[in-house]
């Protein structure tokens, strides 16, 4: 795992695959009502673009209501959230893709937070407190299959993320840059070579 994904790769890795634009063609809508989801509705549409592109772009929003402690109370847990973005890929000459992605988002979520007191009578206050968190990234990414089996990948993104809360505001720019060779198969081994520079500074 730590030669494909870095030394933070040490007990496993979430490998999350998601699916190409032209495996999601058409449109698709789903909206889910309920007491404590109150709304979750998210719309998609995919789309081709001359010979051998195609794109999706996408749209989600959440309210949610707040839960009750085991008191009985208000737990003050609610959340509103969007989210937008779109993916597009397309097949160039030499058994050579590209694909790019982008995403944004927005939330707002309450929770309960115990502020202990240093001063007589050292009791811990029982506030409210807002979680706002929004950000954006985009993504590209070229692939060539070669002729001898091997595979060339280059890939870069870049993500903006803040969060705002009591004690908290957090704001920070990641860029990332990384290029992996996949080299055919040798007997029952695969070679693969790569190197990889991520610079996360605050915004």
């Amino acid at each position: 795992g730590a030669s494909l994904w870095g030394a933070n790769a040490v007990n496993g890795v979430i490998n999350i695959i998601t699916k190409s634009a032209a495996e999601t063609q058409g449109n698709l809508t789903s909206v889910t009502v309920g007491t404590s989801d109150r709304a979750i509705a998210s719309e998609r549409y995919g789309g081709a673009f001359g010979e051998n592109g195609h794109y999706r772009v996408y749209g989600k929003t959440l309210d949610r209501a707040d839960n009750k402690s085991p008191a009985g109370l208000n737990a003050a847990d609610g959340q509103e959230a969007q989210r937008g973005g779109f993916r597009a890929d397309w097949k160039g000459e030499e058994n050579s893709s590209f694909t790019a992605q982008g995403d944004i988002y927005e939330s707002n979520t309450g929770q309960r937070r115990n502020i202990p007191l240093f001063t007589a009578p050292f009791i811990a206050l029982n506030t409210e407190e807002n979680i706002d968190a929004r950000g954006g990234n985009m993504l590209g990414r070229w692939t060539q299959h070669r002729s001898d089996g091997s595979r060339l990948t280059l890939q870069s993104y870049i993500d903006y993320t803040a969060r705002e809360q009591a004690f908290v505001n957090d704001r920070r720019t990641s860029f990332d840059v990384d290029g992996e060779w996949e080299l055919p198969q040798q007997e029952r081994h695969n070679l693969i070579m790569g190197g990889r520079y991520r610079l996360p500074a605050p915004a």
